[in-house]
């Protein structure tokens, strides 16, 4: 049975309304969050959501409680070849967002092997996971400014927002996705809908994942 965590929410907001803790706050220290890695001993979820509160409750300064930084803390805890780069995969595997400078961390912590080889493997297996995904966003963005380029259809959309959430990108909804960001009805563009969907298909096929492109990729680069 895992035991319960060390310190209270509590105890470890209390610890960060010390002088000496606000000092390497304000001063952007690099171990400004030595003192909260007893938060990783939580789950996730309980101290995005209980976490804030306890700190004000404890009076922790405003300008800490707003600069407060999940990812900052996992980062700073991946760079550590004990537990607590253990307990931040734990937290990747839980749902935190996952970003370049983690990925590069864990790229790190895997060629020295730090942490058991359980959490060596799932933490490579979620940075391959954005690394792919990454990959397409990137790829789906130069598409995306190819449109802008060739045919003037210059939006907000991005890569991100197509890919993130989604298991695959038809060429289907790339088109609408494309012609909505430009305030036009989908239904009523059919010549511009089919121009960008052909688009897509020649580069991707009809649907494209993260999997499948990185796949194609590799493919290409061997060739």
């Amino acid at each position: 049975m895992t035991e319960p965590p060390f310190y209270s929410l509590r105890k470890i907001a209390t610890i960060a309304t010390s002088a000496r803790f606000e000092a390497a706050w304000r001063q952007n220290h690099s171990d400004r969050y030595m003192w909260l890695l007893p938060l990783l001993e939580y789950e996730l979820s309980d101290v995005t959501e209980e976490f804030p509160p306890a700190m004000e409750a404890s009076g922790v300064a405003e300008e800490v409680r707003d600069s407060f930084s999940i990812d900052e803390l996992i980062l700073f805890a991946l760079g550590w070849h004990t537990q607590w780069g253990a307990e931040a995969v734990a937290w990747l595997e839980q749902g935190a967002d996952l970003n370049e400078k983690m990925v590069t961390a864990i790229d790190h912590a895997v060629a020295k092997k730090y942490w058991t080889q359980k959490d060596r493997h799932i933490a490579f297996r979620l940075a391959q996971r954005w690394k792919r995904r990454d990959s397409l966003i990137k790829g789906i963005n130069v598409l995306l400014d190819e449109l802008c380029q060739d045919w003037g259809f210059c939006n907000a959309l991005t890569g991100d927002q197509l890919v993130t959430g989604a298991k695959e990108v038809s060429a289907d909804h790339f088109a609408e996705a494309v012609l909505t960001a430009e305030g036009m009805n989908p239904e009523y563009q059919l010549e511009w809908r089919r121009r960008i969907r052909t688009r897509f298909i020649d580069r991707y096929g009809a649907t494209i994942s993260p999997e499948i492109y990185s796949t194609q990729r590799n493919r290409a680069d061997n060739q």
